[in-house]
């Protein structure tokens, strides 16, 4: 695969999709840290991955943002994952990609945003525990690097609710530390994170402006 190429086109569909307060693209960043890191999350677990697969995947994984109403978050939470994925298919065939590799990277996608769907649900810890448990590799890279990404960048997640209904904000920072559990069972990719999970939970407690 042209990974150049692909980092060159998700860049380009990433400037047309979520934008910050100032108007500058808000995921062409998240996008490229979580390909790094994702790449790096490759080299600690035990399992072999696909390097390839992982990196054009983390590359594609948010341009679904640009292909859906955002605005209307309830529904663009899914939705972004699945347009993104059936764009994603596209590009890395066209880019080099064979039928096999743009299927899996099709399917990473696809669910890298899962446990989202599950918010709220009385028994959301123990489904997002058993869907991790039955994912692929690559996939865990994706999703233990994306969400990571939320505890070194906690603001840019805190930004998505309202500011002024602190009782929601605690909830969401709570959920962020029961699901960091599952997200980072590998002791050595929650080191990478540990410093930001301190951090959300000392914010919880008064302790930390974020």
């Amino acid at each position: 695969m042209d990974l150049n190429q692909i980092e060159k086109t998700a860049i380009k569909i990433l400037k047309q999709g979520r934008k910050t307060s100032d108007g500058t693209p808000k995921d062409v960043g998240h996008t490229l840290r979580v390909r790094d890191q994702a790449l790096k999350i490759a080299d600690l677990i035990d399992e072999s991955t696909d390097k390839e697969i992982i990196e054009a995947a983390a590359l594609l994984h948010d341009i679904g943002w640009s292909y859906v109403d955002f605005q209307d978050k309830a529904w663009a939470v899914g939705a972004h994952a699945g347009a993104g994925a059936y764009k994603a298919f596209q590009i890395v065939l066209e880019n080099g990609a064979t039928l096999e590799q743009a299927m899996k990277i099709q399917k990473i996608i696809q669910i890298h945003d899962f446990d989202v769907a599950w918010e709220g649900h009385p028994r959301e810890v123990q489904i997002v525990i058993k869907f991790m448990e039955n994912i692929s590799p690559e996939t865990y890279c994706l999703i233990a690097a994306d969400k990571g990404d939320r505890f070194t960048n906690i603001q840019a997640y805190l930004d998505l609710f309202d500011p002024d209904n602190t009782e929601l904000l605690i909830q969401k920072l709570q959920r962020l530390i029961d699901l960091s559990k599952i997200w980072f069972k590998n002791k050595k990719v929650r080191q990478i994170y540990q410093e930001g999970i301190d951090k959300i939970i000392l914010s919880k407690r008064g302790q930390f402006n974020s």
